[in-house]
């Protein structure tokens, strides 16, 4: 049975915020990945049976294999839309659905509209550490996605005739995918419950599934594997993996937003690596992606080392400096955490 989560009160403050609502505009972070995507999609879908004006704004275009339910397009993304309408946009909005991060600052180019909007703020989100910018805040860090979580306030609030077949799949999309379809952040069986429930709008999970997981560009494909055979170092003492990509390669193949999507779990499938670290230079910065198994935290790493955060098996940061330095403060980390990694290398060693 699917718990209530919700404290006395905040159900019956998030409806009534939503009833007295018009026009409605709901974000997510940057680079907005399945779950970034399927909570705003799925809870606009939402709203638009409530009879809202909803719009989904988002801080840049997701990648290809995100955008094949219906209704992507409507989507207004930043880094290709026109600052007219943008700004028409959120100042028309009386309620903003922060959903799938924690701190402002990460929807980059949206951050000002929606700091200076003057509209109703609700923050929906799995990630630690919110940084209190919104009038109402569903903050649960235990949830396995976003998507859990919107899913759970619809049930709370008695929606889920509104919802539908495409809002379902959107919502799908989002849990499967971060959770690496049940691989991890999926160990309490109410988030079974909820896929179930999913399932039960009619929904087509192995397409849902193949579009988001087995699509890929052949740019793309020829980009990994080329990371993966001249970049990849495997340090098997430590148990762990780096994959780096220059901006330079990058330009050979034709890189676009997305296509390294999925390159930083590719070394946990070695027997002795428990941890994988993947740095794409970036124009601005070096972006930091670490993925684990097990107990092993790469949330912690990425605060300590690369400004960053996210999951206990899955997070991201961000470099200020040049490739090389990265790799070198890659190195540095180890030998400071090298107890760390090989006692849990020994424990996990031991369990395989």
């Amino acid at each position: 049975m699917i718990k209530n989560i919700f404290k006395d009160g905040q159900i019956a403050e998030l409806k009534s915020i939503i009833d007295s609502s018009r026009n409605v505009v709901l974000t997510c972070h940057k680079s907005p990945d399945g779950d970034a995507v399927g909570s705003t999609m799925g809870f606009c879908q939402v709203l638009k049976q409530m009879g809202k004006n909803a719009r989904v704004a988002v801080p840049n275009t997701p990648p290809d294999n995100l955008r094949f339910l219906p209704q992507t397009d409507t989507m207004l993304c930043a880094d290709v839309a026109e600052e007219q309408e943008l700004t028409r946009l959120f100042d028309e909005a009386d309620l903003l659905l922060c959903m799938d991060y924690n701190d402002v600052k990460r929807i980059q180019s949206l951050t000002s509209y929606v700091e200076q909007s003057a509209a109703k703020k609700v923050l929906i989100d799995h990630h630690m550490y919110p940084k209190h910018f919104c009038d109402l805040e569903f903050s649960f860090p235990e949830m396995s996605s976003t998507c859990e979580l919107a899913y759970r306030l619809v049930m709370a609030m008695n929606l889920e005739d509104k919802v539908g077949k495409l809002g379902a799949s959107y919502f799908y999309m989002g849990l499967v995918t971060d959770t690496g379809n049940f691989a991890y952040n999926s160990s309490n069986p109410e988030t079974f419950e909820i896929a179930a429930a999913l399932l039960g709008y009619g929904i087509d999970k192995n397409g849902i599934y193949n579009r988001a997981f087995n699509t890929q560009k052949e740019n793309s494909i020829r980009l990994q594997s080329y990371a993966l055979q001249h970049s990849m170092k495997v340090k098997r003492e430590y148990g762990v993996a780096l994959i780096t990509i220059s901006q330079e390669t990058l330009r050979r193949y034709y890189y676009t937003n997305g296509d390294t999507e999925g390159l930083v779990n590719v070394p946990l499938k070695i027997p002795e690596v428990f941890c994988s670290v993947f740095m794409r230079e970036d124009e601005s910065c070096i972006k930091i992606s670490m993925r684990s198994q097990g107990e092993f935290s790469v949330r912690d790493l990425c605060e300590r080392y690369f400004g960053g955060g996210g999951h206990l098996n899955a997070s991201a940061g961000e470099f200020y400096g040049t490739l090389e330095e990265a790799v070198n403060m890659f190195y540095a980390m180890l030998l400071k955490e090298k107890n760390n990694f090989l006692e849990y290398k020994e424990k996990y060693i031991n369990r395989k």
